[in-house]
Order: C-alpha cells, then structure tokens, then sequence
C-alpha cells in the first residue's frame, strides 16, 4: 500500500492520495482533512500504488495508478478547485505493477516514471513528453527472483541526475542504479540487508550528519531497518541494524524531522502498530 501527498488545488493546502480504488482527500491548511472523493480506476484494476506529479505540464498535479491487476497505468488530470478527470490509461503488457515513482530522468521537465514489476523482478522506465503521452518502456533488471517491492528515487551522487534504489525482498538487496541524465541508468549494484531481511521499502535521507544521503530499509522477515551509509559518490557501506520489536514485520518506512531537533527521525509500520 503507498500514500503520496502533494499541493493538488492552488490554495497551497495538502493533498492524500490512497491506493485504493483512486481515493483522494483534500487537505485544510489546520492539519484536518475533507471527506474522501473516490474515482475508479477500472474493474479488476487492484491499483498497487500511486505517485502525483504533473503529467500534462499545465502547472497543476495529476495522480498516476499503478493497477496490479489490469498490468496498466492510469493518470487522473488534475483541474483546480475541480474533481480529476480524463483518465488517460497507459497498457504495461506483461508486467505487474507494486509500485510506481515520478520524476524527470532525462532533464527535459517533462514527467516520468519508473515502475516496480514484481513478477518480471525488474524497473520499467517511461520517459513522458509532457501530454500524458510516453516512450517505449525500458526495462531494467533487479536481478533474478529477486521480487522487487518498492522503489525511491534520488540523486544519491550528486550529480543533478536522479538516481533509483529499489528494495528487493526475494533476494534480501537493495539495489542501486545510477542515473545518466538521459533517461537511461547503470547496470545495478547490490547491497545486501541481512539474511532473510526480505526488504519491503526504502527511504533516503541524510541520517548521520554528514550530508550525504543515506538509505533506510524496512525488513520485513527480520523485524528490523537496515542502514546503508552513503558517501555522496554513489556506492553505500556499512550496514547498520536496528531492531523495531520481536515479530514486529514492517512493510513501510518514512523519515522526518519530528521532534524539531533538525535530526532525521524515522517512522515504521508493522502488522499492528507505528513505531
């Protein structure tokens, strides 16, 4: 299950987006939020995940679908202080979407996206042309069986070019592709998250004080995170555990400063509690 969240009408008041079934809430500016507006995304769609982004460059924020069920993506056009509409449907052929993430790869400021197929264990890039419209879809490797869950997407080297880390929960890695700025990336590096991890999610941010973003990992066999310590070159080192709590499974994991120490803190889900 993924949540995104972003300024959807020009009143500058946050915005949720659930998975399921295309449910939307509008935010108030005191933190409370209206009632839910539902939108189908299609019979049989079981929709994955969501991410929100401007799809069709009109300055206002869309939601893009991953529907698991229907093997498609479908974009929900943003119109201000108005209900989305035209639901432009984007076919994946053999690939199962669990997750999808937005960006511009290749520096043009058009939206792109990459999604998570589970059952192919690969990312699929599509490069938008900024009218809802996209390229061939590229794919690229996460390894074999290696059932990819999730993806965040970064530039973990500092190079202006956004990068990808994936979590991979059948072969317990994180791995890691680089971006060239041109919509293309490297071929993956690895990084293991413990025997048996099985990792659901990651999460970057600066999470020792050295400026250089890190990578947290929601374990999900081990009832842990995993920390991969960046160096702001690319590759990761050291992998840090922590243990959230004996049969304490975490699919989910979030990082914010929330006590207001201008410490990155972070924030975990399991079968039945946040921790």
């Amino acid at each position: 299950m993924t949540i995104d969240s972003g300024i959807i009408r020009a009143h500058d008041q946050l915005s949720q987006c659930s998975y399921r079934y295309g449910r939307h809430i509008f935010g108030y500016d005191d933190g409370t939020f209206r009632e839910q507006v539902t939108y189908s995304v299609g019979f049989d769609s079981h929709p994955y995940s969501v991410a929100v982004g401007d799809c069709n460059n009109d300055n206002r924020l869309d939601i893009v679908v991953a529907n698991h069920g229907t093997n498609s993506i479908e974009i929900l056009i943003g119109k201000e202080n108005k209900p989305f509409a035209n639901v432009f449907l984007k076919s994946l052929g053999s690939y199962r979407p669990v997750w999808i993430a937005a960006g511009s790869w290749n520096k043009d400021m058009f939206l792109d996206i990459a999604v998570v197929s589970y059952a192919t264990s690969s990312i699929v890039i599509a490069l938008g042309y900024g009218n809802t419209t996209f390229t061939v879809l590229t794919e690229y490797s996460t390894g074999y069986d290696s059932l990819p869950q999730s993806a965040v997407i970064a530039d973990l080297n500092r190079d202006n070019y956004f990068d990808s880390i994936i979590s991979n929960s059948g072969t317990s890695n994180a791995a890691v592709l680089l971006g060239y700025g041109n919509g293309s990336f490297t071929y993956p590096k690895l990084y293991l998250t413990g025997v048996d991890s099985s990792p659901f999610t990651v999460a970057v941010g600066n999470l020792n004080d050295d400026n250089q973003l890190d990578i947290a990992v929601a374990s999900y066999g081990t009832s842990n995170i995993g920390t991969l310590i960046g160096h702001g070159d690319g590759p990761f080192t050291k992998i840090e555990i922590s243990s959230i709590g004996y049969k304490f499974r975490s699919y989910s994991i979030t990082l914010g400063n929330l006590n207001n120490d201008n410490i990155l803190d972070v924030v975990a889900d399991n079968d039945n509690f946040i921790v």
